[in-house]
């Protein structure tokens, strides 16, 4: 059952365990994620990163996430991990994903850096728009 990050969180510091986060880059990945989880009965992060999008389309990848989600036992939620910028951080807001991280550290490239006013600005434009979207 797919459920906010946040709750995820709080829930695994009340009862004092962690939280896994692991990447998933295709479907035999996912696929080894939630098996894995629901054989151990644990709640997971199941993250997505902007490097998996050279080789596949956000949408099937998250599509692909989310059926087999619905399948299962166990708690779990979908991060988009180190977005590089503004229109891939909002596709995934609009796709579903229940956190992110931005990393303004670097140009949408993955290896310009960005100067320190733009990390800031494009940070802060993704944290506005993440806390509109709830």
């Amino acid at each position: 059952m797919l459920v906010p990050s946040k709750e995820l969180v709080t829930s695994a510091r009340k009862g004092k365990y962690a939280v896994g986060a692991f990447n998933a880059v295709n479907m035999e990945s996912a696929q080894a994620i939630f098996g894995a989880a629901e054989e151990t009965r644990s709640p997971f992060i199941i993250q997505i990163t902007q490097t998996t999008l050279r080789y596949t389309e956000p949408e099937e990848l998250f599509a692909l996430i989310r059926a087999r989600g619905e399948k299962a036992d166990v708690p779990f939620a979908i991060h988009l991990d180190h977005g590089r910028g503004f229109e891939v951080c909002m596709q995934f807001l609009r796709l579903g994903v229940t956190s992110l991280m931005i990393d303004g550290s670097l140009q949408e490239d993955g290896k310009t850096p960005r100067s320190y006013d733009e990390n800031v600005d494009v940070t802060r434009r993704v944290k506005e728009a993440a806390h509109a979207m709830g």
